[in-house]
């Protein structure tokens, strides 16, 4: 098997100041549940990845020695005292004694420095002899030393003890014993003992290092380590995969294999905390290092398939490629160019560094490989590298990436600072060929399909093709793609070349180019097999010898943006894939991914080299522990492990939970599940807590899963509980409820008949009256008809004079008629006049977009190369008011080039069809400032946000068009000493509000009527094509929205934007 060219592990450590307690640590030791105990000057340190807590011993002294038997009982070795420990009823650990079992006669013994449980006993040794702990008999034998220079070691099911004077003994039943040959050590001190296989034991000894004891004689172990162990009182650790951990007392951590060749040496250079080491723990989930030092406490990710090459192994910066070249790595970066020699297999060989070439000691950028050279870009040139010296092939500009080409394998393609550059390959070298007439700008990314075209991307134009048809020594043909042609966005489309295939990363996922149609189409199996429904954004994609695919992509998450990690393992379905798989590293930003072999996996990051294994075993499932259950309202501890009922009163809990994934990044993510009150698990979350309060009477079962850095979902942990019914739901209340209802019903039946009979006689009397009243109002009621009846006959002669009215009425109406059938033909007549002016003003409209649209691009292709002929004519002209009149010149081809842009931007928002979603205004805004990046004094400006949580369904492209303008003007007219601008956004009634403003002079109020208006500038001396701000308006006012100059406290130009809500 391979052996891989690994970096350091990562460490992670421990000073006084996080776990707040002394300095020294004797002794580490994780429990059969996964938490680290670990023996400190002021008592036992217990870890569980969250918190440290201290657990003091009877004596308040220090703890040197641990051990854990079969049962999962820790027993503790302190100064003058020993003991266990126990777990009360309500998960409080506590240290309980031992001492009382031993006769007193031995009780000044000062340090236990050891401690082997054996099936019927528990060993403990110290500085005077050995205490024998019988657990059933609960007595305690000693068997004192003459001598306080002793170790002890657990082997072959037996204790081992080294005596000075003595030599090397065993303990059979109750006494002490000579194994054969032992005497021989009787002046050599041994540290540590394993069983070394085909009845040898490996020995590590303070006068020789590494020895081997068949039984009967002693042989030196020929090893480098030797060295390192001499003098050094090591303490030592058997790992599970076969390989020895020592740890010395002044060099450090050593890593042996088992032939006593030297793996890692990691020291304080490397990473450790400190170079005294006490004693050494591997996790049994992670097997990584818990190392207890003199002076803290470090843990050493020896298990993680990740390790790394940065300022601890001698290199620094940002790193941007990697390539393999005859016994070597190679690798371009921000200080130059480093090297690295290839493992030859040997485990011998250790930790192989890459170490600097001195020679270029400025920034390198990518590297080209074969059998016969090996070339560097760098900002000073491209240089071809022979026995570690440069030589410069005859180009001494900034170049970035080399691209060898396939169709023409004598030729390589180099994008400069001069543009695309091809270089001839010539033996061990390289020589310029010639420079590329048509040049795209700001070239960031290559791939060579199987045609031989070569795709070139640009960070917001789209993408480039280049086809040299069949002759390389003509001028290729270049073209460009945008969304015209099936693409998405023409914003940063990288070109990936994989193995029969170059794919397309673009912000809604990976597209291919169909040659029949010429359009670029959603890659119909790639996306559904790595990514499922999702469309991603893959900023990087690699592919191994047998099609493994390794990137990263793009996730946007609660308005920030994350690169996660994946692989697609190739299987006959499709891709096995795995996400997140480098979330190890996430806070460094990948570069670039070099797939060495099966074994090393480069990963190019902004801070060093980092090594990926992905052979590496994998963790298995860790347990999650629930640490605490604490009463909110008394803030007190309820229990851990179990629960009893807990009264009503407390019903308000709060969880504290764990998992034992521990790494040198200890992010271990959480979901939490209450069984009979949460409907479903929650999503992950860093926080180790959960709260619920107030939960009714009932029967819980609280669950509880961890994740880790690796994706490894822990086993549920659960804890059930009960909360009781409160006193005033209880039978007994419920019965007084019952009985004082009754009594209380029985009262009020009585109250409301004597009301009732009240009632009726008040009612009787009432009705005699209204009566009389009644006979009085009939009378009324008679005498007003009689007058009625007079009024029926006036009414009656006037019915004549009503209908001769009615008759003229007719007659006019008639005439009304005849009126309105003239005007119904006149509005006809009008209305066809008015369609047919519409219909040739479309005409006109048609024609005037035609117009704008061609005339921009039209323009733009001199303006470019009128662009390119000033960059050409500053390279020779030498006259300097020559060379200002073409900066001048250059500065107006790009300001044409500005009006160009605006007034294509223009047609599209008015031709643009609406198309509501739900949008983040802080994403729009991100996307808008994207865009303004090349400004002038974009970096200098300081730009105040505050729109976290503003969200609104309105049409995505416009509103940004209308931010992007506006903030546009924000910038450009910003107070130039101390440049800045403000965002905010805050809904108020059924709109949303945003307001962006500037330091700037303002706007003078005479003109600030007119400053919407297409082409407006105001005042001569400015420098904007007056588009902008019109461009924002018709916009907003596309999508239902208004823009107002506002005048806020502080602020020169402040812009309202208001949009509706529904």
């Amino acid at each position: 098997m391979a052996q891989p060219d690994s970096g350091l592990p990562f460490v992670s450590n421990f000073p006084t100041s996080t776990y707040r307690q002394g300095p020294q640590n004797f002794t580490v030791l994780q429990s059969n549940e996964g938490l680290i105990y670990i023996g400190n000057n002021n008592g036992l340190l217990v870890y569980d990845g969250v918190d440290w807590n201290l657990i003091t011993i009877t004596n308040k002294s220090e703890v040197h020695a641990l051990a854990q038997d079969e049962d999962g009982t820790m027993y503790v070795g302190a100064q003058g005292d020993f003991g266990y420990l126990h777990t009360s009823d309500n998960g409080d650990v506590q240290y309980n004694s031992l001492l009382h079992l031993l006769d007193s006669a031995y009780h000044d013994f000062n340090d236990v420095w050891s401690i082997h449980p054996t099936n019927d006993l528990v060993v403990f040794r110290s500085t005077k002899g050995l205490y024998l702990y019988n657990k059933q008999a609960q007595s305690i034998k000693a068997i004192p030393f003459n001598t306080t220079r002793h170790r002890s070691f657990f082997i072959y099911g037996e204790v081992w003890v080294r005596l000075e004077d003595v030599g090397l003994l065993r303990l059979k039943k109750d006494s002490l014993e000579l194994v054969p040959g032992g005497e021989f050590l009787k002046n050599e001190s041994i540290n540590a003992a394993f069983d070394y296989g085909n009845g040898r034991t490996l020995l590590i000894s303070e006068k020789r290092g590494l020895v081997l004891y068949d039984g009967k004689t002693f042989t030196t172990l020929n090893s480098a380590a030797n060295q390192l162990i001499i003098t050094q009182n090591s303490f030592a650790k058997l790992l599970s995969n076969g390989n020895y951990a020592i740890g010395t007392r002044t060099k450090g951590l050593i890593i042996l294999d088992h032939d006593g060749n030297i793996l890692q040496h990691i020291g304080k250079k490397q990473g450790l905390i400190d170079e005294s080491v006490w004693s050494i723990e591997e996790d049994r989930f992670t097997h990584n290092l818990w190392i207890a030092c003199n002076n803290g406490i470090s843990l050493v990710e020896l298990g993680s398939p990740f390790s790394s090459f940065q300022e601890r192994s001698g290199v620094n910066g940002q790193f941007y490629n990697l390539t393999s070249h005859a016994s070597s790595f190679f690798a371009a970066g921000s200080l130059g160019l480093f090297k690295k020699e290839k493992s030859n297999g040997s485990a011998s060989e250790g930790f192989v560094p890459f170490k600097p070439i001195n020679e270029i000691g400025f920034q390198a950028w990518h590297l080209y490989s074969d059998s016969t050279m090996l070339l560097v870009s760098a900002n000073t040139g491209i240089f071809s590298i022979e026995n570690d010296k440069l030589l410069n092939i005859g180009f001494s500009n900034r170049a970035w990436y080399l691209l060898p080409l396939k169709k023409f394998p004598n030729y390589i393609l180099a994008n400069t600072v001069e543009g695309l550059v091809l270089l001839k390959k010539n033996g061990k070298n390289a020589n310029v060929y010639r420079k590329l007439k048509y040049t795209p700008e700001s070239i960031y990314y290559f791939a060579e399909d199987e045609d031989g075209m070569i795709w070139i991307n640009s960070p917001t134009r789209g993408i480039y093709r280049l086809d040299f048809k069949n002759d390389i020594s003509a001028d290729p043909e270049l073209s460009l793609f945008t969304e015209k042609d099936g693409l998405p966005s023409a914003f940063r489309v990288r070109p990936f070349a994989l193995q029969n295939e170059v794919v397309f990363g673009t912000e809604k996922g990976l597209y291919r180019f169909n040659r029949e149609l010429q359009q670029f189409e959603i890659h119909p199996t790639l996306n559904k097999q790595l990514f499922g429904d999702k469309l991603t954004w893959v900023e990087l994609l690699k592919q191994d010898d047998i099609g493994n695919l390794w990137g990263t992509y793009i996730l946007q998450k609660k308005g920030k943006r994350y690169s996660i990690g994946f692989s697609g393992h190739k299987s006959k379905d499709g891709y096995v894939v795995k996400e997140d798989i480098f979330k190890r590293i996430n806070s460094l930003k990948i570069n670039d991914i070099n797939i060495a072999d099966q074994y090393n996996i480069y990963l190019l990051t902004s801070d060093g080299i980092v090594h990926y294994n992905p052979q590496e075993k994998e963790q298995q499932r860790v347990p999650v522990l629930i640490r605490s259950v604490i009463a909110i309202r008394q803030d007190s501890l309820l229990g851990s492990t179990t629960l009893n009922n807990i009264p009503a009163e407390l019903n308000s809990l709060r969880f504290h939970f764990a998992g034992m994934g521990f790494t040198a990044r200890n992010e271990m993510e959480y979901s939490y599940f209450l069984e009979g009150f949460d409907k479903k698990w929650s999503d992950y979350d860093l926080l180790p807590q959960k709260e619920y309060t107030n939960l009714p009477a009932g029967n819980y079962t609280f669950k509880i899963k961890a994740r880790s850095l690796q994706n490894i979902v822990s086993e549920e942990g659960t804890l059930p509980f009960s909360v009781q019914v409160p006193w005033y739901q209880s039978v007994w209340t419920y019965a007084f409820y019952f009985i004082g209802g009754t009594f209380l019903v029985i009262s009020i039946v009585r109250w409301r008949s004597n009301s009732l009979r009240i009632a009726n006689q008040r009612l009787e009397k009432n009705i005699e009256e209204r009566t009389h009243e009644i006979t009085k109002q009939h009378q009324d009621i008679l005498d007003k008809n009689q007058l009625l009846e007079a009024q029926k006959e006036e009414i009656e002669a006037s019915r004549e004079e009503i209908e001769e009215a009615n008759r003229v009425i007719a007659q006019q109406n008639e005439n009304l008629k005849f009126i309105n059938v003239n005007l119904e033909k006149i509005v006809e007549s009008r209305t066809g006049e008015l369609q047919h002016a519409y219909e040739h003003l479309l005409a006109i409209k048609q024609e005037l977009d035609t117009f704008i649209y061609r005339s921009s691009h039209d323009i733009k292709g001199p303006l470019t190369r009128l662009l390119g002929l000033c960059h050409i004519a500053k390279l020779d002209v030498q006259d300097k008011t020559a060379l200002q009149y073409i900066n001048l010149l250059e500065v107006e081809i790009n300001a044409t080039n500005r009006i160009l842009q605006k007034l294509l931007v223009y047609q599209r928002v008015k031709d643009w069809n609406l198309q509501q979603e739900k949008i983040i205004i802080a994403m729009v805004v991100d996307r808008a400032l994207v865009q303004l990046d090349n400004l002038p004094d974009f970096t200098a400006t300081q730009i105040g946000r505050n729109s976290q949580g503003c969200t609104i369904a309105t049409d995505a492209y416009l509103l940004e068009v209308a931010l992007q303008n506006v903030l546009e003007n924000a910038i450009l007219f910003s107070d130039r000493r101390d440049p800045k601008i403000n965002i905010t956004c805050h809904s108020q009634q059924n709109n949303l509000q945003i307001e962006i403003s500037d330091n700037g002079r303002g706007i003078e109020e005479a003109i600030s009527e007119n400053i919407f208006a297409m082409f407006y500038r105001g005042s001569e001396k400015s420098k904007g094509a007056g588009l902008g701000l019109f461009i924002a308006k018709e916009a907003l006012t596309k999508i239902g929205g208004q823009i107002h100059l506002k005048n806020l406290p502080g602020w020169n130009t402040t812009f309202e934007i208001i949009l509706p809500m529904q």
